[in-house]
């Protein structure tokens, strides 16, 4: 899967859920169970963090790919110049980049 990806899948598990809310009756409403289990997987098992560590480790020595990774969201698609300006805390924030998605990038060299 791409980056972007992610994004739409969670997109149409959370869509799947609103849409059948007005059908829903007692404890039908625990299917909320489904969209909110893939979130989590996605974002702390075995979508990003698996993504972006197989990433990191091949070519996190690169200059361009870390230049990609500072200007690039890894699940909402935004523009890279728009991305790569905003401070730390709004993408982590809002824009749900954890610290673990760069947990396996090496460290930058300074020559």
């Amino acid at each position: 899967m791409e980056e972007g990806d992610y994004e739409f899948q969670m997109l149409l598990w959370w869509g799947i859920y609103v849409a059948s809310l007005p059908v829903l009756k007692g404890a039908e409403y625990l299917v909320i169970v489904g969209p909110i289990f893939l979130t989590l997987l996605l974002f702390f098992v075995s979508g990003i963090p698996l993504l972006e560590e197989s990433a990191d480790k091949k070519y996190g020595n690169l200059g361009a790919y870390r230049h990609y990774k500072k200007t690039t969201s890894p699940l909402i698609l935004l523009p890279r110049g728009v991305y790569g300006y905003l401070p730390r805390w709004c993408k982590t924030v809002f824009l749900f980049e954890f610290p673990l998605y760069s947990k396996n990038l090496p460290q930058e060299t300074t020559v």
